[in-house]
């Protein structure tokens, strides 16, 4: 569990081969968040993950009926980087996630941009092989890692692995679409701290 929740954490995870994005193909809505100066809280298992869930005193998971799931929440921005709202991101892991050779997992969104209104996203979600090597080889080096990885981690579950715009409110009320998550690393350091960008890239239909 420890390399699935360390990716899920970073919020960077990577997708598996087949998917080439394209700069140029702009959705009708992105928003940002930038790690770790974005991230407001998160929890989950707690023991063995690189990325310790915060801020202090937050209850984690571990020991629970729900041990397999991950919370997040964090701070939104424009494509100028100026907040705009609020997001939670909550994943929920299958019972043999650790046993598997290409790991799975769905992961539940909610935007809410002050004064439109809100979405909820849904997608499966896959760590691919460049983050993984990072994670993997980055703690146990002694060396921190640094670079550009970008890529989206969506996998499903529409065709061409796209994830699914569920519904909204206010401005988005009644809203169906897809989406990708896009993550952009570039830092990993071997205590686990990270700096990435996170783009939900979202097509309203």
């Amino acid at each position: 569990m420890r390399k699935s929740l360390v990716a899920v954490c970073a919020l960077i995870a990577v997708q598996m081969s087949g998917v080439v994005l394209a700069d140029e193909e702009q959705g009708d809505l992105s928003v940002f968040m930038r790690m770790p100066e974005d991230a407001l809280s998160l929890t989950h298992a707690g023991a063995g993950n690189a990325l310790a869930p915060f801020p202090d005193g937050i209850p984690t998971l571990g020991g629970t009926d729900i041990a397999r799931t991950l919370a997040l929440t964090a701070r939104i921005r424009d494509a100028d980087g100026n907040l705009i709202g609020l997001t939670s991101e909550l994943e929920d892991f299958p019972a043999d996630f650790d046993e598997k050779g290409e790991q799975v997992w769905d992961t539940y969104w909610t935007v809410m941009i002050v004064g439109r209104g809100s979405l909820l996203l849904y997608e499966k979600e896959a760590l691919g092989p460049d983050v993984a090597k990072v994670f993997a080889e980055t703690p146990g080096s002694g060396l921190d890692w640094s670079g550009s990885i970008k890529q989206p981690s969506t996998v499903g579950p529409l065709p061409d692995k796209y994830g699914v715009v569920v519904g909204g409110t206010g401005e988005f009320e009644g809203a169906t679409g897809k989406f990708r998550e896009i993550g952009h690393l570039k830092r990993f350091t071997t205590d686990g701290a990270l700096e990435a960008e996170i783009e939900l890239r979202i097509w309203l239909e």
